[in-house]
């Protein structure tokens, strides 16, 4: 094996040459990582099933993440450039909200323009996750679709119009398979419309990766998921060791940007802030941006230099 090529644990392709920069022992560690084993997920909605949850990330071994959530689908250059830029930092994850980033990026857009758009930037992410050993943390979709916060302009999950496109977009997910994938089906889930689309993921991601984030503060894991997503308030709160830990709070990103949660990263506070995921444990701790101007390198810098 090259130190380009990649390897699975429980799912989780890894780069070996990112292993081995990061200080790892891969060879010594791979074994013991496979001798953990992978347990099988609980479907809610089926009778008889056991509990338990496959794990790939972590507890102790943290992944760091950036991704520009709202905006990541609307320039496909710019994404890829985020991604390489990712990847050179020595970021392992990039997060993105499937379907949650139209009614920001692209309001008053054709569905068939939001569909277009939405996949072909969706292959750009996958192809270069996969290509590079990283994750595609993505949502499926955000409860907060339709709420007018931060200038977004989307339609309510239980809009007839929207449950379609959600329809649409599990089964865009699902027929480019799981690999390189991890999926929470809709973030801060918080009534009926964005329970529906939980119960969606499970009954149709069947091999994926799946996270919680009902609440948007999801501790302890439930049955029917591997992981589960917390959104702290504050940079200086401490969340529970075992979550992904992901910055989608109005606060946490008030203090974390230039000028408020629309602004650019301050590189040296995000710094700090992935340093005590790293610290804490988390498997992931994940840098989550509303920003939509160009690429944030510094940021992205930041964060990478904290890479364990």
């Amino acid at each position: 094996m090259t130190s380009n090529q990649k390897f699975t644990v429980c799912g989780r392709p890894a780069r070996l040459g990112a292993w081995l920069r990061k200080g790892f022992w891969a060879a010594a560690l791979l074994p013991l990582l496979l001798a953990g084993g992978c347990e099988d997920k609980v479907n809610p909605y089926a009778s008889g099933s056991p509990g338990g949850g496959s794990r790939s990330l972590r507890s102790g071994n943290t992944l760091l993440g950036y991704g520009r959530v709202s905006h990541w689908a609307a320039d496909l250059g710019l994404l890829r450039a985020e991604l390489r830029a990712c990847d050179e930092a020595g970021i392992d994850i990039y997060t993105a909200s499937l379907l949650g980033w139209w009614g920001t990026a692209m309001p008053g857009a054709s569905e068939q323009q939001i569909r277009d758009q939405t996949e072909a930037a969706y292959k750009v992410l996958l192809d270069e996750c996969r290509s590079r050993g990283m994750i595609a943390l993505i949502d499926i979709h955000n409860q907060n679709s339709g709420s007018r916060k931060y200038g977004e302009q989307g339609r309510k999950l239980g809009d007839p119009a929207e449950v379609a496109l959600i329809d649409w977009g599990i089964e865009l997910v699902r027929k480019h398979g799981p690999a390189n994938v991890v999926v929470v089906p809709c973030r801060e889930t918080g009534d009926a419309s964005g329970l529906d689309v939980e119960r969606k993921c499970v009954e149709r991601l069947d091999g994926f990766q799946l996270c919680a984030n009902t609440g948007a503060r999801t501790w302890p894991v439930p049955g029917w998921a591997d992981y589960a997503e917390w959104h702290p308030w504050s940079v200086d709160e401490v969340p529970p060791a075992g979550a992904i830990v992901v910055s989608d709070t109005g606060p946490i990103l008030n203090q974390l940007n230039v000028g408020g949660a629309l602004g650019p990263g301050q590189p040296e506070v995000v710094r700090q802030w992935m340093m005590a995921g790293v610290g804490q444990g988390n498997p992931a701790r994940v840098y989550y941006t509303l920003y939509p101007g160009p690429l944030d390198l510094a940021t992205i810098q930041a964060i990478g230099s904290v890479a364990p």
